[in-house]
């Protein structure tokens, strides 16, 4: 009876290794997703202005102009979207730095159950969008816009 709670407890143990694996996995997904959103919003305001200044497409500078507040949704969106896997990965790491953690092997028994999935909703999508590492860029390219227009008007 001894050996089969053990075997019960160590495979809850490494359940819970693999969530913590899995959330970081989503995270990282979701970095790689942020970094190319910033990386196409760069290449296409760039290349727009190329176009602007090259064939003189003054035209083009509104598209220019609604390039920076598009992508800075998206990327306050993907950011909403990865702080529910880091939230539910700090509610598992806590469980397992806990004296409940260290107790539940002593007594056999482990009585944690991981939090459920983040459900994508984006309430915190507009405090996400003022962060400074997010901000920075898009404001950058949106006053670069802005200057652009004064210069060819």
């Amino acid at each position: 009876m001894e050996k089969w709670r053990e075997r019960f407890t160590y495979e809850k143990n490494e359940l819970l290794r693999r969530e913590l694996e899995l959330d970081q996995r989503v995270m990282d997904k979701y970095d790689g997703v942020i970094f190319q959103v910033r990386g196409w919003e760069v290449s296409l305001w760039s290349a727009l202005i190329v176009i602007i200044f090259q064939f003189n497409e003054r035209p083009m500078i509104y598209v220019a102009l609604l390039i920076p507040p598009v992508f800075w949704g998206l990327d306050a969106m993907y950011k909403t979207y990865r702080e529910g896997y880091k939230l539910r990965r700090n509610k598992i790491s806590a469980f397992m730095t806990s004296k409940e953690y260290e107790n539940s092997f002593r007594k056999g028994e482990m009585k944690f159950a991981t939090p459920v999935f983040p459900v994508h909703k984006n309430r915190n999508m507009l405090r996400n969008a003022l962060r400074p590492h997010i901000f920075m860029l898009h404001a950058t390219l949106l006053a670069l816009t802005l200057v652009t227009i004064a210069l060819i008007f």
